[in-house]
């Protein structure tokens, strides 16, 4: 039984700590860039000021918070979970068992230490015209937040009947799920290494450059003064060796970056994702991970609606994927990705799915563009770039009055683009079963998506009037996703081979 109750009190704390650490981050910039500008001579009055400023706006804030905990309530009435809120406006949700998604139970620092954890109890329903979620986020002991975790799971199974044959079997011993699989270091190694960016990195160097200038601006010109006779030496050092050595030392120094990228990439990757493990547990999926902030997913096998398995470059090399799920109420937090398994090879991630999730096994047969397609998806978007690309180098020419140095990098950005093409080319396929389409696309970045038929939403084709001459169109299937709503799409295909898909997805 769930009845009427309160979330546990450290929630008063842990919301405030949020707003609180907020706060005294903005007044501490304010008041340093006051007393920069020489406004605030007296750095004890600043003091004062900041420390009563604080002291008031946290108790406010205690108070707010606590008027939020004592009017929130949880509890179950008949086949609904209820969950009340608001202090004026009051606000009541009524969510049928049937209709739960992913049960998320977290535990980040505090909640560590104080002895509680979080629920985020997730329907996928999104309010029309606002970005407000259907979902409650709930904090328990321990102890009661598994309690309750269980008895929703339990309700929601008996409320739902229709389950596939194949996933009738849980496995299960001794109240502990047998997990399938668990990720080791070399898992979290290769990931992080295959799946860092660069220009992330860049971009986090440049947010560090912007909070410095924001914070003072005199720490900003002391750093670009003790930077300026580096920067003197390089310029002197660039313009006197060639450009051959110049572009050579580029790549280096790239590479150097990339690699430095990477170890950071590598230790983010093992600390969010330690002990990364899943297992199937009667008509649900669970999945759980984390070092320092612990997450545990429990997965309605049927509120999975697709698999799909991602490589990039360096994992399409190592023959390796990251395989996903989409769920609704998985991977719509933000930078959560819905991962099933950060990474496997291509072999054991076959195997992995027909564990796992049955429903979704059996070969796909897949049907390629071929050469009909290769006319538009390589030759005439490379003769557009081509044709971007002489105009940017004569430009750089006149502007550097050197035309090596004019077409160095369009050629070899052009190179670039057109190698990404004929990869997509490639890697264009589409294919279907009795239960499923499988849709593959893309370049740098593969991807192919398993759907399951009753999960997709549309069927459309798209072609201009060169494709339609040569019956050719371009496939695009729309399914059930955490957004309402996600596409997949297969370029440059027969029209009748499409046509006989939409038939199938139709019927």
């Amino acid at each position: 039984m769930l009845n009427r109750e309160r979330c546990s009190p450290t929630i008063i704390i842990e919301r405030s700590i949020k707003v609180f650490i907020i706060l005294i981050f903005s007044i501490f910039i304010e008041v340093a860039s006051v007393y920069e500008e020489g406004d605030m001579e007296d750095i004890g009055t600043g003091v004062g000021i900041i420390i009563g400023v604080i002291a008031g706006v946290a108790l406010l804030i205690l108070f707010i918070n606590w008027l939020s905990w004592i009017n929130t309530y949880v509890s179950a009435v008949d086949d609904n979970l209820i969950y009340e809120s608001g202090v004026f406006v009051k606000k009541k949700v009524s969510i049928p068992f049937s209709k739960i998604n992913p049960i998320d139970v977290g535990r980040n620092v505090f909640q560590r230490i104080v002895g509680t954890e979080a629920l985020k109890i997730d329907t996928g329903a999104i309010a029309e015209n606002t970005d407000e979620k259907s979902e409650m986020g709930l904090i328990f002991s321990v102890k009661r937040g598994e309690e309750i975790r269980d008895y929703i799971i339990s309700r929601s199974s008996q409320d739902e009947k229709i389950l596939r044959d194949a996933g009738q079997s849980p496995i299960i011993e001794h109240g502990e799920p047998k997990w399938a699989i668990k990720a080791g270091f070399g898992d979290f190694f290769l990931y992080g290494l295959t799946s860092s960016s660069v220009l992330k990195a860049f971009g986090y160097i440049l947010l560090v450059f912007t909070f410095v200038a924001q914070l003072s601006d005199a720490i900003l010109d002391k750093l670009m003064d003790a930077a300026d006779p580096i920067i003197d030496s390089t310029m002197g050092f660039f313009a006197s060796h060639s450009i051959l050595f110049l572009i050579l030392l580029a790549i280096v120094l790239i590479f150097i970056f990339a690699v430095i990228s990477n170890i950071i990439n590598i230790l983010w990757a093992t600390l969010r994702y330690f002990n990364f493990r899943v297992a199937r547990d009667g008509d649900n999926i669970i999945i759980k991970y984390g070092l320092i902030s612990l997450k545990s997913y429990t997965l309605p096998v049927r509120n999975i609606h697709a698999v799909t398995t991602t490589q990039n470059l360096f994992q399409q090399l190592l023959k390796k994927t990251s395989v996903s799920v989409t769920s609704i109420g998985y991977g719509n937090e933000q930078n959560e990705t819905a991962l099933l398994f950060p990474i496997i090879s291509l072999k054991n991630a076959g195997l992995l799915i027909d564990e796992i999730l049955p429903e979704y096994s059996g070969a796909v047969e897949l049907k390629y563009s071929g050469k009909k397609g290769i006319r538009f998806n390589v030759v005439v978007p490379m003769i557009v770039w081509g044709v971007i690309f002489a105009a940017a180098a004569v430009v750089l020419s006149v502007i550097f009055e050197n035309l090596a140095l004019a077409l160095t990098l369009p050629i070899i950005l052009y190179a670039l683009i057109a190698f990404g093409y004929i990869l997509e080319h490639k890697h264009t396929a589409i294919g279907y079963n009795d239960r499923a389409i499988d849709v593959q696309s893309g370049g740098y970045r593969k991807t192919r998506t398993h759907i399951r038929l009753d999960a997709v939403q549309s069927v459309s084709t798209t072609a201009g009037i060169f494709k339609r001459r040569r019956n050719l169109a371009n496939f695009v299937v729309a399914y059930h996703a955490p957004a309402m709503q996600q596409a997949v799409m297969a370029k440059s295909f027969d029209t009748a081979y499409l046509e006989e898909i939409a038939k199938i997805i139709e019927e």
